[in-house]
């Protein structure tokens, strides 16, 4: 039996380093999260769109596993203002997080954002990965509402490059000690690739 399941860990997409499988935006993130040459401690969501799904795939019991491999505990939290101070305790620790909120939940979030403390040489690495949804929260565009805060951002235009953006933001939170932020267009948090 454990050869069976050692088999289907090996074969499932996110553990894929070639070959073509069909990933979700929710995928991208989750391989950002696994390649990481920097170990991301924690991810901690809402169950909300466009992150759900997300959450989901990571409680399946072949990505659990990868996850756990990993040391990657994933968090699923009443809301994104939560889910920022749970990241921020990891992060003080010394170990990075990463945080998907959706847009209309980013407003809320904001006052635990900017009640982070910023350190010299930066801390474990926090991420934001915000969603920019313009019909959904109109007056709280991303782009404004972090960089009032004096966040780094970073915008993938594609999968790949949205996962890529994980470790590189990880990167940018511990240069400048303050969380950075990935603002991914709702169309790619929504799109399929291979």
């Amino acid at each position: 039996m454990a050869d069976a399941s050692q088999r289907h860990l090996r074969d499932h997409a996110l553990a894929a380093a070639d070959g073509r499988r069909l990933y979700t935006a929710g995928d991208a993130i989750l391989k950002g999260v696994l390649e990481s040459e920097i170990p991301i401690a924690r991810l901690v969501a809402p169950p909300r769109p466009p992150f759900a799904s997300m959450l989901r795939r990571a409680a399946q019991e072949a990505v659990a596993a990868l996850l756990e491999r990993h040391a990657c505990e994933v968090l699923s939290v009443v809301d994104a203002s939560r889910a920022v101070t749970l990241a921020a305790r990891v992060s003080a620790g010394g170990r990075a997080a990463v945080v998907p909120i959706a847009n209309d939940q980013l407003f809320y979030a904001m006052p635990a954002v900017q009640a982070i403390p910023s350190r010299d040489g930066g801390a474990g690495g926090l991420v934001l990965i915000c969603e920019d949804n313009p019909e959904l929260a109109p007056a709280a565009p991303p782009r404004v509402l972090l960089a009032a805060a004096g966040l780094p951002c970073l915008e993938p235009h594609d999968l790949e490059s949205l996962r890529d953006a994980v470790e590189t933001a990880v990167r940018a939170s511990r240069v400048v000690g303050r969380p950075a932020a990935i603002v991914a267009d709702v169309a790619l948090l929504r799109s399929l690739d291979t």
